[in-house]
């Protein structure tokens, strides 16, 4: 997974990349080990996690035109 932000509307790549591989170098230890696909799938997880509790809040019209978009 390539992590991305944008920032004054230029996307930026590189940088998120490279900060989280060392993080996951740097801590290690405290990070009990993860790998890079492990970090993936924990955020994907969170992410997920994120965006389905919003969906439940919402209500049906807002469900609706939530649909409309996809």
């Amino acid at each position: 997974m390539d992590y991305r932000i944008i920032m004054n509307g230029q996307e930026e790549t590189e940088a998120p990349n490279k900060a989280i591989l060392d993080m996951i170098s740097r801590y290690s230890r405290q990070l009990y080990g993860f790998t890079k696909s492990e970090f993936d799938s924990i955020v994907e997880y969170d992410l997920l996690n994120i965006i389905s509790y919003f969906y439940s809040k919402m209500n049906a019209v807002q469900k609706k035109n939530n649909m409309q978009f996809r």
